[in-house]
């Protein structure tokens, strides 16, 4: 028994943790409306299909059935009865002259969260439904969950018990006085049952500001073989899933791009944009999509030694966690004669941009690291016939390069050569008229 409630000596804020507590409350008795449904369920198509049964079974079922409904008429009317009640205390505090409107605004603000957890409320709306009623940006939380078999752990949403088409990460609003981290541990174990693993710690991957919003996400490892249990309300089941797949699944609102984002460190982005592109343009299928995607990936993730992804915030400023940045970006071009009417040379350059294994002719070129193409140009227009040089601005070894540049070579003066990556058949060439390829030549950019 509550004695200061008893005596009328309950501060307002205490006043307002009750009412808080009492929708905590609702919500259990919700869940378990629905587990009573359920059982009821169960017992009623065993009972629907008793003629079936051996005439000897038949008394056995009924006992049970009877035995059942009374404990069970007995749990209903329980939880009726404690709504009800409830309900009332609850009506009473939103009529409370200290704490009405504080009530008040807190269904609205549940009301608000749900349909934007659901993705049935715009983000900009649900940012100014918060900011008018706590004076505050919302501040939000997201949690990038890794196995140590590198897969990603993602959710299925529901809308009113039933899957609605859409996935998202766990993660959820900061309450009051808790931090950030806080409130991200918090929600990955409400929404999953999981726990990070120690030794990996947590990494904060980066954050979105607004004057309306304040979100920051976080990269954590967990272990696979510890049981993910989904809040019902929320989620229907959960899934592991190979990071390249993000792109191509349903994530609400801009998660999935945000996700991608912090899956790439910024010269793997750059690599991942043609690809993007063409899966965008219907180009390129996803079952190719996710093999060529994983690729640029697999250096970016380390869920081993829990490695921040992208540890650049989305407003760019830095915070570095426990991992330096990035190596920079390095330009360098390379010259190459050449007489290409048909622009062979420059649909190589495409089809091979961001690929680390080429196939051309029969051979197969396997690349240590990628190579990007940032611009390819010829210095006279290429379609007269004569002789120009063609401009290779680039990003990788070398050496790569110049491999590459010389199985070409060799293969367009002695014949048609097909140049296949994993994204695309691009070209037949020499049969179009590239007769002379010369010696690259290397220079600083």
């Amino acid at each position: 028994m509550n004695l200061k409630k008893l005596l009328g000596l309950q501060t307002a804020q205490e006043k307002v943790e009750e009412y808080k507590g009492y929708k905590n409350r609702l919500k259990q008795l919700d869940e378990l409306g629905q587990e009573l449904a359920d059982k009821f369920m169960l017992q009623k198509s065993i009972i629907d299909d008793i003629a079936t049964l051996p005439e000897s079974k038949r008394t056995e079922v009924f006992d049970s059935y009877n035995a059942f409904m009374k404990s069970h008429q007995k749990e209903v009317s329980a939880a009726v009865s404690e709504r009800a009640r409830i309900i009332k205390s609850m009506e009473k505090l939103r009529n409370d002259d200290e704490v009405g409107k504080a009530c008040s605004d807190i269904d609205l603000l549940d009301e608000a969260r749900s349909r934007f957890k659901a993705g049935t409320l715009a983000k900009s709306v649900y940012f100014d439904i918060i900011k008018s009623v706590t004076g505050e940006p919302t501040k939000y939380t997201d949690v990038l969950a890794f196995n140590k078999q590198g897969q990603l752990l993602i959710l299925h949403r529901v809308t009113d018990f039933t899957p609605n088409g859409t996935v998202c990460i766990p993660g959820g609003h900061v309450d009051p006085g808790e931090d950030f981290m806080t409130a991200a541990l918090r929600e990955l174990k409400e929404e999953t049952n999981l726990d990070p693993l120690p030794e990996a710690g947590v990494l904060e991957l980066g954050e979105y500001k607004t004057a309306d919003a304040h979100i920051k996400y976080y990269q954590v490892a967990v272990d696979e073989f510890q049981p993910v249990t989904c809040d019902a309300m929320e989620h229907c089941y959960h899934e592991w899933i190979n990071p390249a797949e993000v792109p191509l699944r349903p994530f609400i609102f801009d998660q999935g791009k945000i996700v991608t984002k912090f899956l790439m460190q910024p010269h793997q982005e750059v690599l991942a944009m043609p690809l993007m592109k063409a899966l965008e343009e219907g180009r390129i299928t996803p079952d190719l999509f996710v093999p060529a995607f994983s690729r640029i990936l697999k250096k970016a993730i380390g869920t081993d030694d829990a490695k921040p992804l992208m540890p650049e915030s989305m407003d760019s400023s830095v915070k570095t966690i426990a991992q330096p940045a990035p190596p920079p970006m390095t330009k360098k071009k390379v010259i190459v004669p050449v007489r290409d009417p048909m622009k062979n040379l420059e649909q190589v350059m495409k089809a091979i941009d961001g690929e680390s294994e080429i196939k051309i002719g029969d051979s197969c070129l396997k690349l240590d690291e990628p190579i990007a193409v940032f611009e390819t140009k010829y210095k006279s227009d290429p379609t007269t016939n004569r002789l120009t040089e063609c401009e290779i601005v680039y990003d990788g070894d070398e050496v790569n390069m110049r491999i590459l540049l010389d199985k070409m070579r060799s293969g367009l003066l002695a014949g048609s050569v097909k140049v296949r990556t994993l994204n695309d058949d691009f070209l037949m060439a020499n049969e179009n008229g590239t007769d002379y390829v010369g010696d690259a030549v290397f220079v600083p950019l």
